[in-house]
């Protein structure tokens, strides 16, 4: 009897961890998209005021130099997110593709699911089949298993193979650099450094590419600079 409600009490411990880490990251999430939401609506009135104090502050030369740093960053944040809703469309299209063939209920709905929930970083899109595992989990155990493996599969050549070139054609970072981008992020900064990873080595690779081109061009029109 003891032992019988040690084990239950064990179970109820682990439960309600797995849940309070599920609540967590709910809430985090939430707060991410409430801040986001906030920023982009007052983006614009910052920006002003920001270039209104840096033109005052700084010197002609330097301002337009901050200025062109600034609008290249701009432009790499504006092709993550462009790049990131055809992820995500890619994705949800992908797993409805693979559940109608291998017959899984629901596919629509939960491929749709699986593609609206990759918006969220990093952990949306498994959320997303959790969710569609529960779905499929009241008409089969089996098909509910067999649908976690195949989609993960699908998730994961997605990932890999598929995320890298949609994001390289969108802010023109090579897609082994975004890989590269989300990993040091991640290590580094979390969550967070994966999400503003990928856009950050993208400005600073169109950086040193507009350097590396204004050095070739110095070269051609002056051959007494050293090579």
């Amino acid at each position: 009897s003891g032992f019988m409600f040690s084990g239950i009490g064990g179970a109820v411990n682990t439960v309600a961890s797995v849940a309070s880490s599920v609540i967590s990251i709910i809430v985090t999430i939430v707060l991410g998209i409430i801040f986001s939401i906030y920023f982009l609506t007052g983006k614009e009135e910052l920006i002003g005021r920001t270039k209104r104090v840096m033109r005052v502050v700084l010197k002609d030369k330097l301002y337009e130099k901050v200025m062109h740093y600034f609008n290249v960053f701009d432009e790499c944040f504006h092709g993550y997110i462009i790049g990131k809703l055809i992820d995500a469309f890619v994705l949800g299209l992908m797993c409805i593709v693979v559940m109608l063939i291998c017959r899984f209920p629901y596919a629509v709905m939960i491929g749709t699911l699986i593609g609206f929930s990759a918006l969220i970083p990093v952990v949306g899109a498994y959320v997303g089949t959790a969710v569609g595992a529960l779905m499929v989990l009241t008409e089969s155990p089996m098909k509910a298993l067999a649908f976690l493996i195949i989609i993960l599969i699908v998730q994961l050549i997605e990932a890999n193979v598929i995320y890298p070139k949609i994001m390289g054609n969108s802010i023109g970072l090579p897609g082994i650099w975004v890989l590269a981008a989300v990993t040091l992020g991640g290590s580094l900064f979390g969550i967070v450094g994966m999400l503003i990873g990928v856009p950050i080595l993208a400005g600073f690779y169109k950086l040193a590419g507009e350097g590396v081109r204004k050095r070739e061009r110095k070269m051609e029109s002056d051959p007494k600079i050293k090579k």
